[in-house]
C-alpha cells in the first residue's frame, strides 16, 4: 500500500513540475508564422513543397481563422502530395 501511495505521489509531482514548466500553448501560439517567413513560404508551397502548404494552411486555420485561405493552402497541400490533407479533403462535406 505505501509503495503504490508512493507511486501515486511520485506521478503527481512530476505532472505538477511538467505543468508549470511547459504551459500549454494555443494553435496561436504554435502556427504562428512572421510575415516575412510567410511569403516565403507561398513560393516554395506554390512551387510544390507539401510541408510549406501544410504549414500555411495550419496558419490560416488556427491563427487567424481565414477558412477560404485554409482551404485553398489545404488544397495546394494535397496537390502537393500530404496524405493529411488529402484525408481532410475526403471527410469534407
Amino acid at each position: 500500500m505505501k509503495r503504490l501511495q508512493m507511486s501515486l505521489v511520485c506521478m503527481l509531482w512530476l505532472l505538477l513540475v511538467n505543468c508549470k514548466e511547459q504551459p500549454p500553448t494555443t494553435g496561436r501560439e504554435e502556427f504562428f508564422i512572421e510575415a516575412g517567413e510567410r511569403k516565403a513560404l507561398e513560393g516554395t508551397a506554390l512551387a510544390g513543397d507539401m510541408v510549406s502548404s501544410e504549414r500555411l494552411y495550419k496558419y490560416y486555420l488556427y491563427c487567424v481563422y481565414e477558412q477560404d485561405k485554409a482551404l485553398y493552402w489545404l488544397k495546394i497541400a494535397e496537390k502537393n502530395g500530404s496524405e493529411d490533407a488529402r484525408s481532410c479533403l475526403r471527410h469534407m462535406p
